[in-house]
């Protein structure tokens, strides 16, 4: 395959203003960047500062999902006051119209200006894919977890009504960004046959990412800790996570004789999970990357990005699904043998205990969780990617794809 790397070009990198959906671009950012290409990553305001910890240049379009919900819904929304039909609603509502078309409007006139060369997107920022195309110029979506369009009918019609408003086409496949090239980073034995043979498809690999300005303490404070017994990482994401049911978990792990390190998150207040033994290290906030290499198990909420993380660090996981992209993340981890799963209506501090508990003991789990590691490090890094990036990107067009790596 040719290499453009000795000519410049210019990448947009765009995303919804979620660690969940803007972390995953960040390596392949930072690779594009490092080839000495110029790189712009465009999110929502509340996330700019994020991705220039990373030393990224880094400007603001678009809104929140969470603000997105309020127009959808037309003020203030509380997902646990509303019925699961509504909730559908909203949800195609917000990422098959609401986001797009602000997306779509506040990326336009920054594309006519800087002309990048090549758009980068991740799934759910179709506005971004819509914006490339209307100024001619090509897009590829970088996958941040396991493609499940069938999944998102309701999402794809809000899509096909508001690409016809706006005179683009629309392709269908809202999971995998339409018809643009996708960089699927989903290990391929845990995906469907339909999804391995979606195309046009490049494998790459997941990279977990720590923030450069991350806290230090908590992997100090789990290194003092570490001794003879097993560590477990405690997580309900960015998104999700309920002082309840953390605490329950905790409840479930404090009786195996193991040690917990917890990453409560933006929407729980730790000091609301009550008091903790010694053995309990509480955060706000981790960096996981890092606290995944001193752990031997996690229990989390199945969020793609800590499924893809505890995945690559090989790692046996019991997970507890809460909404979301989780449930199909649940399903693959479980499905492939890498893990266990409790949903909403069986979980309680008991058989946390009872899944964590064979967990640590089942060698079957915890080899395969092996083979998956394994299988994901002979994925192409990012940088190893570069040159299906530059070569999308001298094509000029989203819908060519190169052909397909040897």
């Amino acid at each position: 395959m040719p290499s453009y790397s000795e000519q410049t070009m210019r990448f947009l990198f765009s995303s919804l203003p979620a660690h969940g959906h803007a972390y995953p671009l960040i390596p392949t950012a930072l690779a594009v960047r490092e080839a000495g290409h110029e790189v712009l990553f465009v999110t929502g305001k509340t996330f700019c500062e994020n991705i220039r910890a990373f030393g990224l240049d880094a400007v603001d379009a678009g809104i929140t999902i969470a603000e997105g919900l309020v127009v959808a819904n037309e003020g203030p929304y509380d997902r646990r006051t509303v019925t699961c039909e509504r909730e559908t609603l909203l949800r195609a509502q917000t990422f098959g119209s609401v986001l797009p078309r602000i997306f779509l409007e506040e990326l336009t006139p920054l594309l006519r200006g800087w002309r990048p060369d090549l758009v980068v997107h991740d799934p759910a920022n179709f506005g971004a894919s819509l914006a490339a195309h209307r100024c001619g110029i090509g897009a590829v979506c970088h996958g941040y977890g396991l493609v499940v369009d069938e999944n998102d009918v309701a999402i794809g019609e809000c899509l096909s009504r508001f690409t016809e408003q706006v005179g683009l086409p629309w392709p269908g496949g809202f999971a995998r960004g339409g018809s643009d090239p996708y960089l699927d980073v989903y290990p391929v034995s845990l995906q469907g046959p339909q999804h391995v043979t979606t195309a046009p498809r490049f494998p790459q690999r997941s990279v977990a990412v720590d923030a450069p300005d991350s806290p230090t303490e908590p992997v100090r404070r789990l290194r003092a800790l570490r001794g003879e017994r097993a560590v477990v990482y405690l997580t309900l994401g960015t998104g999700f996570g309920t002082a309840s049911v953390l605490r329950q978990a905790l409840d479930g792990l404090l009786p195996l004789g193991v040690d917990v390190i917890v990453s409560a998150g933006p929407t729980v207040d730790v000091r609301d999970l009550g008091p903790v033994p010694d053995s309990v290290l509480l955060f706000d906030w981790v960096p996981q990357a890092a606290v995944l290499r001193q752990a031997d198990l996690a229990v989390h909420h199945g969020g793609s990005g800590t499924t893809l993380a505890v995945l690559s660090a090989g790692l046996p996981q019991l997970i507890v699904p809460q909404g979301a992209d989780q449930f199909v993340n649940t399903a693959a981890v479980v499905d492939g043998g890498a893990g266990l799963c409790l949903f909403p209506s069986s979980f309680s501090a008991d058989t946390v205990g009872t899944c964590v508990r064979r967990l640590l003991d089942d060698t079957a789990v915890r080899t395969r969780a092996g083979e998956v590691a394994a299988e994901m490090a002979a994925m192409p890094s990012p940088a190893e990617n570069l040159p299906v990036l530059e070569e999308l990107a001298a094509s000029g067009r989203g819908d060519r794809s190169p052909a397909e790596r040897p």
